[in-house]
């Protein structure tokens, strides 16, 4: 079925492509993708291509995905939006998980007082995500290198903390300046 509006499984409802779950409206393809993207992009012309894998790159990322899945998440609940080899070291894996918020939305505001406390949507969001990895306490199994973040950003563009941190970490990683292959998207 076409799904229209008031349809959809599980509780939720769909109207012209947005989700309306308890927590506000997730938008989904409109801004999550773009933000994967443009994040995997970035992450690749910083870190090099082979240490990041995004079903982004295309039906190579798409098999590198796969392939990590298979050899090294196959005990995660999902799979991550972008996987980042040695960014804690050697041997580690930085799992991102991308996740979009509308600060906006009437349960935010009523639920989470995203009028007057900074990023707490953002907060939120982060916290349910490490959960649906790593259960509560979020930690990862015993012996894994992994470490979670949750790239989270809403509607309105602001990034929350974890991504914050994330994008301070690769900055001091490549000497805190551009990398030459993103010259051209900012002139």
């Amino acid at each position: 079925g076409g799904g229209g509006a008031g349809q959809g499984g599980g509780g939720a409802r769909r109207w012209w492509g947005r989700e309306v779950v308890g927590h506000g409206i997730r938008l989904h393809s409109a801004v999550h993708n773009p933000t994967r993207d443009a994040l995997a992009s970035v992450l690749a012309a910083a870190l090099g291509d082979s240490r990041v894998i995004s079903e982004s790159q295309g039906p190579r990322g798409h098999e590198a995905m796969r392939l990590w899945m298979r050899r090294h998440g196959s005990g995660l609940p999902k799979q991550p939006d972008i996987v980042v080899l040695d960014l804690d070291g050697r041997g580690s894996w930085t799992l991102i998980d991308i996740k979009t918020t509308d600060v906006a939305g009437p349960s935010a505001l009523a639920t989470l007082h995203t009028s007057t406390t900074r990023l707490s949507a953002h907060t939120a969001v982060a916290a349910r995500s490490l959960r649906e990895y790593f259960g509560t306490p979020p930690t990862p199994p015993p012996g894994c290198r992994f470490r979670c973040v949750a790239f989270v950003v809403s509607t309105f563009g602001s990034i929350g903390s974890e991504g914050q941190t994330l994008l301070d970490l690769v900055a001091r990683q490549t000497g805190e300046s551009l990398p030459p292959s993103l010259a051209a998207e900012i002139s």
